[in-house]
């Protein structure tokens, strides 16, 4: 009958744990039994290779789940020595108030004293006013403001209503200047406390002829926020539309630039490979194409120096490639004879003209054929005319940079040949010259 009984009190595990049923705390089996128990109340140990039947979860245990055994399984514990018992109860005693408890004291004090130290410090905040902070010899009586209350002191008792009765009579009048009374205080106390609000959250009710007013007043500001919002969104458009006018005047000049250089039979494409990006960089490749397309100088050069291999890695060019390529020396009369009174489109044009330069001095022996050539390369008194192409595509390509305030180069897409840059050049100038958006949009 006891069994049924016991067997019927039994509920359901919550989980498993390495195979074995875990418990909440209080519904395991009643016969089983912990280690400890079963060394303290029943005077057994475990048996050799003795194993749990079960867990139970216990809040707060430091060591997790506590594993459960069955007392018949277990034998006969011998008799503990002084050290043994000395040790055990030590484990037992809190250290704060020296009495022995029937479970291991974890930390500073046991539970009662922990119990006891919070009931002192509830009676303690009890007894402290929340306004001036004194401490009374018995607790403050509560009041009640809003979601929270305070346990005030008669004097800050006296203020709280005080400033509480301030608040209700400024909220029970008309907002208008009529100074009517258009709420009960009692009305709006019930209010505050049904909602748990202040007595300031009180929506101040108008009498009717101030709420006339005041709805006059509401219909005139937001007539004028009306107003206000029409003129920014006019303002706003305006700038838009000029902002628009303004780009399809730039891209029609783009446009025009892009049809003059293509129409125009004195351009001629440039484009050069070097060596590096610095000072001294040398020509290693260098291509002129006419606008139609038609190749004039397409050819590798002999730099005279070692190719770096991260510049070979970009274009491709080798020193076994240029070891029977011509020197810049043999292409040079031939190249000026090109370019002269030619209108010669570069793409990053300030790059190009600074390489041709610096090839060209190295073969002057003096300073004043120095300066001679870089007049002649830069200002192009009878000699090269170099305009750069970077500038007016990456302006009409339109990816504009808030940050540096201007348009973002665009990279060409030519291989990182000479000759196959000329002619992405060719094809950057075809695509500006067609129709823009804003021109397209103007002929529907």
């Amino acid at each position: 009958m006891d069994s049924t009984r016991e067997m019927a009190d039994i509920r359901p595990p919550i989980g498993l744990i390495r195979g074995l049923p875990l418990y909440a705390n209080g519904d395991a089996p009643k016969h089983l039994r912990s280690k400890s128990q079963l060394r303290d109340g029943l005077h057994l140990r475990l048996a050799p290779g003795q194993q749990p039947v079960c867990y139970v979860r216990v809040l707060y245990h430091p060591d997790g789940p506590c594993a459960l055994y069955d007392p018949a399984d277990a034998v006969p514990a011998g008799d503990q020595s002084i050290g043994a018992l000395w040790a055990y109860w030590a484990r037992r005693t809190c250290p704060k108030c020296g009495q022995r408890r029937e479970h291991i004291v974890h930390g500073k004090e046991c539970g009662e004293c922990w119990r006891a130290k919070q009931s002192k410090l509830i009676a303690r905040q009890e007894r402290r006013c929340d306004g001036c902070h004194r401490l009374g010899s018995k607790p403050y009586p509560k009041v009640t403001e809003g979601w929270n209350y305070k346990r005030l002191c008669r004097a800050c008792r006296a203020e709280f209503n005080r400033k509480l009765d301030a608040a209700l009579t400024e909220a029970s009048m008309c907002p208008g200047d009529c100074g009517k009374r258009t709420a009960s205080k009692k009305r709006i106390l019930a209010w505050a406390l049904e909602n748990h609000y202040t007595v300031t959250r009180w929506q101040a009710v108008y009498c009717p002829p101030c709420d006339d007013v005041h709805q006059a007043e509401q219909a005139k500001r937001e007539a004028e926020q009306r107003a206000k919002r029409e003129r920014a969104r006019a303002e706003q458009q305006a700038r838009e539309a000029a902002e628009r006018e303004a780009r399809r005047q730039e891209l029609a000049d783009l446009r025009q630039w892009a049809l003059d250089v293509l129409a125009d039979p004195a351009t001629v494409i440039l484009d050069t490979e070097t060596t590096g990006l610095h000072a001294e960089a040398r020509i290693v490749d260098i291509a002129i194409i006419a606008a139609t397309g038609e190749t004039l100088l397409n050819t590798l050069v002999n730099p005279g120096e070692p190719i770096p291999a991260e510049s070979s890695d970009i274009h491709g060019i080798t020193d076994e490639m240029v070891a029977d390529a011509p020197t810049f020396a043999n292409i040079a009369d031939g190249l000026l004879g090109l370019l002269k009174g030619k209108r010669v489109i570069i793409y990053n044009a300030q790059y190009d003209m600074a390489r041709l330069a610096h090839e060209y001095s190295l073969l002057c022996d003096t300073e004043a054929e120095v300066a001679a050539v870089a007049e002649a390369v830069y200002v192009g008194n009878g000699g090269v005319n170099g305009e750069d192409a970077m500038e007016p595509y990456s302006a009409w390509y339109g990816d504009w940079n808030d940050y540096y305030g201007n348009y973002r180069w665009q990279r060409l897409n030519g291989g990182h040949r000479a000759h196959g840059d000329c002619l992405a050049v060719i094809e950057c100038l075809k695509a500006m010259a067609r129709p823009s958006v804003y021109e397209e949009g103007d002929n529907d």
